[in-house]
């Protein structure tokens, strides 16, 4: 069996084949490298990483693709992302942010933080202190 037809039965196109000896693959290698695994993404595969409650980007690297293709796949299948939410556009608030209801209560973010953390209170709790 001649490395040509190596290749055709490995699905290897000639126009992949040119790019690999153009990046400096010998002719031999560039015939028989095989193609890069493709990780094919499946309903149950995402949902069990997504019960973990990780960010979209790390559950993409332990489901070893893209983060785009995974975030893709989450909007297609219209699944409901209970991790880490993506960051907010600037000049987004998150209302439900400790700062965004201390700075609507009229009080200085540094002082009720501190409290906060220094007598183990909550938001309000430090806001009505």
């Amino acid at each position: 069996m001649t490395s040509l037809e190596k290749s055709q039965e490995k699905k290897i196109s000639s126009q992949a084949i040119r790019a690999r000896k153009k990046r400096g693959m010998s002719d031999y290698e560039a015939r028989n490298t095989p193609l890069l695994c493709v990780h094919k993404l499946t309903l149950s595969k995402v949902l069990e990483i997504e019960k973990h409650g990780l960010s979209i980007g790390k559950s993409a690297y332990l489901l070893n693709v893209a983060t785009p293709t995974l975030s893709a796949y989450i909007k297609r299948h219209n699944i409901e992302w209970r991790g880490r939410k993506p960051v907010k556009k600037k000049g987004v608030r998150d209302v439900n942010s400790k700062t965004y209801k201390i700075e609507q209560a009229g009080r200085k973010v540094g002082t009720i933080l501190a409290r906060t953390y220094r007598k183990l209170m909550t938001v309000e709790e430090a806001l009505s202190y």
